[in-house]
């Protein structure tokens, strides 16, 4: 198991990253999407759920949570459990899991690995501030689009579930959002993921689980380029690691 490929997709369940890395890879259809006459269409359940954090793109704004995975062809025995933090502010953010943490000041994203002694540097890529709800939804549920998505809204309770489907990553079986009704705020969110070299079976045993647990700490403003600086000093394309750090592997990234 990948738990940093797991990872990163799960982090594109929640909106808050999902404004970061930007909608246009999922496209696809809703012919499955309200079982029920009074829930609302897969494709207007999602957009509101992306408005509710589209909304904080040039703002502060904070996420943190727990992810378990779990290997449902042992009994869901867990297998790793790991928090992360996700802090936006303005075009920039800060992310963080274990050990990895990654700064983005709009320009330049910094990685630091603290436990392999590594820095990636590398130009940031893409604006959430371009992106437009409404454009969004129909990019992500046209008939029309090359790869096909579909997507089941269902009350749970005081919440509802979206559950997505999408031929553009087969080896994702499925993802499911869990959020409130009423405001949109994300609780949780679930991945199935196909274990690698399985293919699916009946029972649906081969797969890892991972589940997420959002939590909404007030956000913390950060000096971004003050955090970059403290790490690497970037001058005209040169990038050299400051003096607590020059024994780290430094990998340029200037595409």
């Amino acid at each position: 198991m990948s738990f940093k490929k797991i990872f990163l997709s799960a982090l594109l369940l929640s909106a808050l990253t999902a404004a970061t890395a930007g909608y246009h890879w999922w496209k696809g259809r809703d012919k499955t999407s309200a079982p029920q006459r009074e829930l609302p269409p897969a494709p207007e359940e999602f957009r509101k759920v992306m408005l509710r954090y589209q909304r904080t793109v040039h703002s502060l704004a904070s996420v943190e949570g727990t992810i378990r995975i779990y290997d449902q062809e042992n009994k869901s025995a867990l297998r790793e459990v790991k928090t992360f933090r996700f802090v936006r502010c303005g075009d920039g953010y800060y992310m963080q899991l274990s050990y990895l943490q990654t700064f983005c000041d709009g320009k330049w994203l910094v990685q630091l690995d603290t436990v392999n002694r590594q820095i990636v540097v590398e130009k940031a890529r893409g604006s959430a501030a371009s992106m437009d709800p409404a454009v969004s939804q129909g990019a992500l549920f046209s008939d029309t689009a090359q790869f096909r998505i579909s997507g089941l809204v269902k009350a749970e309770g005081s919440q509802r579930s979206l559950r997505l489907q999408s031929e553009l990553n087969p080896e994702i079986r499925s993802s499911t959002l869990f959020y409130d009704s009423l405001s949109y705020q994300l609780n949780r969110a679930e991945m199935e993921w196909w274990k690698p070299g399985s293919a699916p079976d009946d029972k649906g045993e081969k797969i890892w689980l991972a589940r997420i647990d959002y939590r909404y700490p007030p956000a913390e403003k950060m000096d971004l380029p003050a955090k970059i600086s403290s790490i690497v000093t970037i001058v005209r394309r040169k990038v050299r690691a400051a003096a607590a750090y020059r024994d780290y592997d430094l990998n340029i990234n200037n595409n």
